[in-house]
């Protein structure tokens, strides 16, 4: 190799730069213009087509041609002797070792390196990582939106009333139910108050007095007061919390809006209102199965039918983590450096397929035009996004420039680390190091830009911009 290896890491380190320099760009745009939603999804999904094809050209077709060349070379030696398989994949660029090892360790490579972003995200995302970017602040709280729906649903479905509601409609019941959470000694209700609403104990304990004297604890998984959604009937008795309780409401107006909704429901309330409420309690231990049976079927159209989060619970959640700047910040660098680390093995890869071309390697002849533009591509719109998504969590403008600038310092860093890690070990090793961080940068594409992109412009507007990036990225190639 006629370039030291730290000169290509310079230049390596150069190229992440220039890719990089989008992301302080994108954050700085986002004080001057405030796009609307379509244009913010068309760009997200601009760049994620862009993505997709940088790393399919300069990532897997390399690898691809490197296979076929082996192919090729191994029918000529079986035919007339060439010079060999391992000749005709160095004159064809290949990374060196064994094609077929390189192919299937660059694809298990990728899916560690997916697993690995997975993880990493996960970690951060519960320290408020997620907050970065509206696409993982939307996919992280649905989840635990889906969660608490569904432990909702398998608390109500042991009440027999509310197993009548059809599973169409869990949607509704479970947007009805309220939770709240009283302290040691206060009371719920009183004896004589209007039974304006049930009550599922969720934790804690719940003491029940009639005239003044004690007749029983509920604790977790007791059910007060469902007759009440029936006939609105005084209280029998005071209820009053015997430590910190968490509870589920639902009112009776919540209640009869849903009966009017379902026929199903309405006759269950006729049937039952003519029954005692001690029958009504055999049936629980009866009906186990039925039980289970409902909530399985409510869990399941409610997963198909899950809402996003709304504004005001994302907002909720900015004010719960919002000590955590260090875990947003982390979750953009482990958006960025896979990528940026791939654009080192790139360079890596064009320096060694041209080492033995007249006049040397010139640092013009080993750009990844395609990689490099299309990164610049997409990290314009994913800073543009986050930092507008930053901004409205309080961060000042010069933090978020701050911040942004360091990463793609780190970004350029991880470019010449790609070119050092490739050339210090073994090539079959250097591919699967490749594989983990465009598996990693793929994983990002999936889980983050495209799915802000359809949410916030919409199918067609993200199918289309999708395709228009793919193509711009491609075009880089006439510059090659």
């Amino acid at each position: 190799m006629e370039q030291s290896i730290w000169t290509i890491c310079m230049w390596a380190s150069g190229l992440g730069f220039a890719a990089a320099v989008a992301l302080p760009a994108g954050a700085l745009a986002s004080f001057f213009i405030s796009p609307s939603r379509v244009f913010i999804g068309a760009m997200a999904g601009f760049g994620s087509g862009a993505l997709v094809c940088a790393l399919a050209l300069e990532l897997i077709a390399p690898h691809v041609q490197a296979l076929e060349a082996a192919k090729h070379a191994a029918h000529q030696a079986a035919h007339q002797g060439s010079q060999g398989v391992a000749g005709v994949v160095a004159e064809s660029g290949g990374h060196g070792g064994d094609p077929v090892t390189n192919f299937v360790t660059l694809i298990v490579g990728g899916i560690i390196g997916g697993i690995i972003f997975i993880v990493a995200d996960q970690l951060l995302n519960a320290r408020g990582g997620f907050l970065r970017k509206y696409a993982t602040s939307m996919s992280y709280l649905s989840r635990q939106k889906t969660r608490r729906n569904e432990e909702i649903l398998r608390h109500l479905g042991t009440v027999e009333l509310l197993r009548a509601v059809p599973v169409s409609a869990v949607q509704e019941l479970v947007e009805a139910v309220k939770e709240r959470v009283y302290q040691a000694d206060d009371v719920i209700f009183e004896q004589g108050d209007e039974g304006d609403f049930m009550l599922f104990v969720r934790s804690g304990s719940v003491g029940l007095k009639h005239n003044g004297e004690h007749l029983k604890t509920q604790g977790p998984g007791s059910v007060i007061g469902e007759i009440a959604l029936l006939t609105g009937s005084p209280r029998t008795a005071t209820a009053t919390a015997g430590a910190p309780t968490e509870v589920l409401i639902l009112s009776k107006e919540d209640f009869d809006r849903l009966r009017a909704m379902s026929p199903e429901l309405d006759k269950a309330c006729r049937d039952l209102a003519a029954e005692r409420l001690g029958e009504i309690k055999t049936k629980h231990v009866e009906n186990a199965t039925r039980v289970l049976d409902w909530s399985e079927r409510a869990i399941d159209a409610l997963s198909r039918g899950a809402s996003a989060p709304t504004k005001l619970e994302i907002k909720k959640a900015q004010e719960e983590f919002k000590g955590s700047p260090m875990a947003i910040w982390l979750g953009n660098i482990i958006d960025g450096v896979p990528e940026s680390f791939v654009i080192g093995t790139g360079v890596l890869a064009m320096v060694l397929a041209k080492q033995h071309e007249p006049g040397g390697v010139r640092f013009w002849d080993i750009i990844p035009m395609t990689l490099v533009g299309g990164m610049f591509l997409s990290n314009f719109p994913e800073a543009l996004s986050a930092a507008l998504t930053m901004r409205d969590q309080g961060f000042s403008k010069k933090k978020i420039i701050f911040l942004w600038s360091i990463l793609a310092l780190i970004c350029a860093a991880a470019s010449g680390a790609g070119v050092f890690v490739g050339s210090s070990l073994d090539p079959t090793l250097a591919v699967g190091i490749e594989g983990l961080a465009g598996g990693a940068m793929l994983t990002m594409v999936a889980s983050t830009m495209l799915p802000e992109a359809a949410h916030e412009g919409g199918p067609t507007a993200t199918g289309f911009a999708t395709l228009l990036g793919f193509f711009a990225a491609t075009a880089f190639k006439l510059l090659e």
